[in-house]
């Protein structure tokens, strides 16, 4: 419920846009504070980055499975469907390239940092930017 009030206060905060419209300087400040500790000051970000994360990780676990489904070869060499369920987990990781528990904090931290180093980028939508920055530092690190 107290994030629910977070966010609601976080998106009235910002009356003339809509959510697609909300920048990655929009989330900088709140963000940070999440990267600092303090989880109840960024609610909004925890909220946002729980969103996106949970819409990424799913995203790529249904390209895994759609993409084994179309492979021909895959079909032909699988033995039953608990060797398919086996063998399009084992793609997982390597697709949605977090660590197994990856934390809120963690994902702060790296877009955060990711603005700091890239401070062009903070009039861009927020989705983007946190992809990119997902990309370069977890893909980029070979997570898991």
């Amino acid at each position: 419920m107290i994030r629910v009030l977070f966010l609601l206060a976080f998106l009235a905060s910002f009356p003339a846009m809509s959510q697609d419209q909300v920048l990655a300087e929009n989330l900088e400040p709140e963000c940070k504070m999440v990267a600092d500790g303090d989880l109840q000051g960024g609610g909004a970000c925890i909220l946002v980055l729980d969103g996106f994360v949970n819409g990424y990780m799913n995203g790529a676990k249904r390209g895994v499975r759609v993409a084994f489904l179309q492979d021909q070869k895959n079909l032909e060499t699988t033995q039953g469907i608990s060797d398919a369920l086996r063998r399009v987990n084992r793609l997982y990781p390597a697709a949605t390239c977090f660590p197994e528990m990856v934390t809120t904090k963690q994902v702060a931290d790296v877009f955060v940092t990711y603005l700091i180093a890239n401070p062009h980028r903070r009039k861009e939508h927020y989705g983007k930017v946190l992809n990119d920055a997902i990309e370069n530092y977890f893909c980029a690190r070979g997570q898991p």
